[in-house]
């Protein structure tokens, strides 16, 4: 019966962490470059789609921006 008990315990901790892994949300960092020069992109517009959240780019293009795991995020350039 102990030995069932610890099993259980076990599992619903391991079903526990497993879903609040699935909805967490991430920061994502990264840089925008010029596909055919690779060159850093300043002032782009990235913004989660699905929250409408979002940020400009820095002067080197540096961004971050926090997303769930099926969010889409949007480059925008003018």
């Amino acid at each position: 019966m102990i030995y069932l008990t610890k099993q259980l315990y076990i599992f619903l901790s391991f079903f526990l962490l497993a879903s609040f892994n699935a909805n967490s949300q991430r920061i994502i960092k990264g840089i925008v470059v010029e596909p055919d020069s690779i060159t850093p992109m300043p002032f782009v517009y990235v913004i989660n789609s699905n929250t409408g959240q979002g940020q400009m780019s820095d002067a080197s293009g540096k961004f971050s921006v926090s997303a769930d795991d099926k969010d889409s995020i949007i480059f925008s350039f003018v």
